[in-house]
């Protein structure tokens, strides 16, 4: 089964980080039990876009914030638990985030650098629609773990978008589908999931988020070295209420994501991905990636 995205995917500007991570412990290659790991995910927002245009932030007016740059890592707990035909999966993130802004009329910077734990997913699957579990659906919660008073460095309060956490309850909803294509050696699957937030606080609703992944895998390596591509796209509403930021959140993002799987052995594998933007079209004036850099390393127990 595949691992859904686990980073927060708009942090004020669109940052896009919604890779399915290790498909080596998805349901068709992999039997009931435990694994268990660690994923870190970079995400180094420095390109300044206003639809889908690159906009040089020395020709904004000084009369609007003019964002320099958001760095933000992630680095995510990961339990998944695989039964016969059911499975669960769990993840935590420890979110470690720097952004450089001139406020709204100011002529020098402010910053905020926060480092906490983000908010924590569970996430369920059903995968006994056929008798190799190849395809799925998923039902889980995000919660609201993640801390939403981090300051800038002047003390005033940060956006509500760039908080660790969005302070809200999300219902996550979802599907996949999986096969093989023999005569190439390849591997396939396909991956919807749908998050909305069914209880906020603050003043602030973060906007509904669809996210569909697309990848195939080639195996004529066998399972100890295996080549990746994926396909991944988000489309996000725009943040709602009193303490959000509509102008300037939401839009569309599409990335390529070539990636690499590793068997290091007694049941330990690795994996690492880059993602390159081949489309971004935001809502308002955002920082968008150039890149996102995702490495892991997974044990089955």
């Amino acid at each position: 089964m595949l691992l859904a995205p686990i980073c927060q995917a708009w942090a004020c500007a669109a940052c896009g980080c919604m890779l399915s991570k290790d498909w080596q412990i998805q349901g068709m290659g992999s039997g009931p039990g435990l694994t268990m790991g660690l994923t870190y995910d970079s995400v180094d927002q420095n390109q300044m876009r206003s639809g889908s245009s690159k906009v040089n932030s020395f020709s904004l007016p000084n009369a609007q914030e003019i964002e320099m740059l958001t760095n933000t890592s992630f680095t995510t707990l990961v339990a998944d638990y695989q039964g016969s035909n059911w499975g669960v999966n769990m993840q935590l993130p420890y979110i470690q985030r720097y952004h450089l802004t001139y406020p709204t009329g100011a002529t020098s910077l402010d910053s905020s650098d926060s480092k906490s734990l983000g908010d924590g997913r569970i996430l369920g699957r059903y995968t006994g629609f056929s008798k190799d579990g190849s395809n799925g659906i998923f039902l889980g919660m995000k919660l609201p773990t993640g801390p939403t008073d981090v300051n800038f460095a002047s003390g005033s309060p940060l956006d509500a978008s760039l908080q660790p956490g969005t302070g809200s309850t999300d219902l996550l909803f979802g599907g996949f589908q999986e096969g093989q294509i023999d005569r190439f050696r390849l591997g396939w699957f396909v991956q919807g999931l749908l998050e909305h937030a069914v209880s906020t606080r603050n003043s602030y609703r973060p906007g509904d988020a669809f996210n569909v992944n697309a990848g195939i895998r080639y195996g004529k390596f066998g399972q100890s070295l295996t080549p990746m591509l994926q396909i991944n796209f988000i489309k996000r509403i725009p943040d709602s209420g009193y303490n959000a930021t509509p102008l300037i959140t939401g839009g569309e993002l599409a990335y390529l994501a070539p990636g690499i799987s590793v068997r290091l052995g007694g049941g330990t594998s690795a994996f690492a991905f880059i993602q390159l933007p081949i489309y971004q079209y935001v809502q308002g004036i955002q920082l968008t990636p150039t890149k996102i850099l995702s490495t892991g390393v997974m044990h089955a127990f």
